[in-house]
């Protein structure tokens, strides 16, 4: 019974983490979407593919740079199962913004748990003004643009 609880112990977080997707980024935001203080910031959409697990996304760095594995981490929100959470990236100043742009010539984002292992990670081409990019259907491996963007919401049927 003990080894059973600690497999569940030690295996519960790694499950739970893999639950948690990079689901669309948009970092060539010219004019589409407007951030928390009324600009057009890069964003990148999370998506917790799990059906019963609430997810705090702020248990998880984020960087374009391996070298530098907890570049930032965004603030506390639990992420409903099967819910959203957006995320500005490009100014550090704004609270709740990350500390570092996503290339709009194309890049990668990362991201990582808590003892620096990938989690996700999106390697994206060149970007379009206005044009997001993600995931054809929530959590799935296949990246497509899209011209009608879904931040916050499913890219399903886009």
């Amino acid at each position: 019974m003990r080894k059973f609880l600690l497999c569940v112990v030690v295996a519960l977080p790694v499950l739970v983490s893999a639950q948690l997707k990079i689901n669309e980024i948009m970092p060539n935001n010219v004019s589409a979407v407007w951030d928390d203080t009324y600009n057009h910031s890069m964003w990148v959409e999370l998506y917790n593919s799990s059906s019963v697990t609430s997810i705090n996304q702020s248990a998880f760095y984020f960087t374009d740079n391996l070298a530098q594995p907890r570049k930032w981490t965004p603030s506390y929100n639990l992420i409903s199962p099967q819910g959203y959470s957006l995320l500005w990236f490009e100014n550090p100043i704004r609270t709740g913004h990350a500390n570092f742009k996503l290339d709009p010539d194309g890049g990668t984002l990362y991201m990582l748990n808590a003892t620096a292992q990938i989690i996700d990670s999106i390697k994206y081409p060149k970007q379009f003004r206005n044009i997001s990019y993600g995931r054809k259907t929530d959590g799935a491996a296949d990246w497509v643009y899209f011209e009608q963007f879904s931040n916050g919401s499913s890219n399903n049927g886009k």
